[in-house]
């Protein structure tokens, strides 16, 4: 579960040792072990971790003896709560967290007679309406959580919810925000999409299509920090997060708190879809502990899909992966009857002449177009099938070298630089005018051209990390699957590659490895589920 332990660990150990006359070698192991555990990913640890070989009881009266020690309430470097040990810091961001939502969920307003809720969801007879219940709940509920697979109508819904809200009040203060710059601009994307068909005023129609921030820009984050705090709350009256999969829990910590205490709270996301890549699974969690007996819930799942038939093979496929099913989800990729998804072997001499030519084009947006078409999602960055590995076959088919600008290679942005308005995540194409190259992105406004060498962190992008695909849809996925044993492919990854696709998904691997991948469900350690159902 947990990693080898690095310098960084064990000098956290050998700091709460040195500081204690009894106990040291068990301190040592505790805070080594509670280090290595924020690394990969988990928020705590196991308490049997620390030392196997002792009785869990033992062990935990012989570390509260200790000053270094406590329970919830007392500051001490480490915190024990039940049989869990957390870092102070993070037990103190679960405690935001959880204290929040369980707020939140004990409070409950009656559903108002709301004319326009039956004119944006019609009642059905016939079967139960999981978009109309999502917004029901957030009428009635300061918390909600709207979760959904692709094509499910998540941003329609968000759409028409905003548009309840706003007819109920047109002076409420509404923000938008993701935990990342693609990610916000893709929701502001489809909104304005979105509401193009809505029937509702212009006016309400002009107060959902609002720009998206990132959480980090809504809270004003700078070098001292957030701007706004639970000492400085952040003036809104309802906040809505889109992707809240990808959102850590020290970010949705900083959030929560900032909240006033009569904003609504709105989460938008999939709750099967890979964790964020800092500390906690928020969503999962909350998914899986949040109470379900209120009527409407206060957690709606939508699960009719609008974008894929009964019979699809990539949906078929992504209910097996979800189900944690290999051998399903094997049967459906060799199964003839699915077109549209597949397993080949390892061998990319056919996909890399595809996807460089996908790039191609006389103009910028059909160069830009290649973005849409076909993704190419690592598992790794480095190594064999990895993001390098794939970014140098197609850079030397094309003759160039590596470190090189040319026109038509697309590139993604690796890190923020809000001056320029260019986020981790955006992705662009070289275009070549005059002698100079420079990076051309697509915009809500129309296309955008900066001078690459202005740009801050970037690479070449025809191949990109699953991670980085996060909110973004391809026409057809490429999933790589690296040769070997891999510690980070487990059934998330799978499920959140193959979900990417619209219409075809075609896997590079072999069948025991893919088996075995769907069978991992990768877990991280947190007490959030526990803490949500009291």
């Amino acid at each position: 579960m947990i990693a080898e332990p690095n310098q960084l660990d064990r000098s956290f150990g050998r700091f709460l040792a040195a500081h204690s006359d009894a106990s040291g070698d068990l301190l040592f192991k505790a805070g080594c072990t509670v280090s290595q555990a924020r690394r990969g990913g988990h928020i705590c640890v196991p308490l049997h971790e620390v030392e196997p070989s002792m009785d869990v009881a033992g062990l935990k009266e012989m570390l509260l003896a200790t000053p270094l020690v406590g329970g919830a309430g007392e500051y001490c470097p480490l915190i024990i709560q039940h049989d869990l040990l957390y870092l102070q810091r993070y037990f103190k961001y679960e405690t935001v967290v959880a204290d929040y939502i369980n707020r939140a969920m004990a409070t409950r307003s009656p559903l108002e007679a709301f004319a326009l809720l039956d004119t944006l969801f019609p009642r059905r007879l016939d079967e139960v309406d999981d978009q109309r219940r999502a917004a029901e709940s957030s009428l009635c509920h300061p918390f909600s959580v709207i979760s959904g697979g692709p094509g499910t109508g998540k941003t329609t819904t968000v759409a028409k919810v905003l548009a309840l809200h706003l007819t109920r009040n047109p002076e409420l203060r509404v923000m938008l925000c993701a935990p990342t710059g693609k990610a916000a601009t893709r929701l502001e994307e489809s909104l304005r999409w979105v509401c193009a068909g809505l029937a509702v005023p212009q006016d309400v129609r002009e107060k959902i299509v609002q720009p998206v921030k990132t959480i980090h820009r809504l809270l004003g984050f700078g070098r001292a920090g957030f701007r706004y705090t639970v000492d400085n709350l952040l003036p809104a009256d309802l906040v809505l997060v889109d992707e809240a999969s990808m959102v850590d829990l020290p970010l949705m910590a900083s959030l929560m708190a900032a909240l006033p205490p009569d904003c609504r709270l709105i989460l938008l996301g999939d709750a099967y879809q890979l964790s964020s890549v800092q500390p906690g699974a928020v969503l999962a969690e909350i998914c899986a502990g949040g109470k379900v007996d209120n009527e409407p819930p206060v957690i709606v799942t939508l699960g009719k899909s609008f974008r894929f038939q009964e019979e699809s093979g990539i949906r078929l496929l992504a209910d097996a992966v979800k189900q944690g099913d290999g051998r399903a989800a094997l049967a459906i990729l060799q199964d003839e009857r699915y077109g549209d998804v597949r397993l080949v072997p390892q061998d990319l001499s056919a996909l890399v002449p595809e996807v460089c030519q996908g790039y191609s084009g006389p103009t910028p947006e059909e160069m830009l177009a290649g973005f849409a078409k076909v993704g190419v999602l690592c598992c790794h960055r480095s190594g064999d099938y990895g993001v390098e590995d794939v970014n140098a076959k197609a850079m030397a088919l094309l003759g160039y070298q590596p470190h090189r600008y040319y026109h038509g290679l697309p590139l993604m942005i690796l890190a923020n630089d809000h001056n320029l308005g260019v986020y981790n995540g955006d992705t662009c194409v070289v275009v070549e005018e005059n002698g100079r190259f420079y990076a051309c992105l697509q915009t809500v406004t129309g296309l955008r051209l900066i001078l690459v060498r202005k740009l801050p962190l970037h690479g070449p992008a025809y191949g990109i990390t699953v991670h980085k695909s996060q909110g973004s849809e391809y026409d057809d996925v490429a999933f790589l699957l690296p040769p070997g044993v891999s510690r980070v492919l487990g059934r998330e990854l799978v499920y959140t590659a193959v979900t990417r696709a619209r219409k075809k998904v075609t896997i590079y691997g072999e069948p025991g490895q893919l088996v075995d991948a769907v069978a991992r469900k990768v877990v991280r350690v947190s007490g959030l589920a526990r803490r949500l159902k009291g």
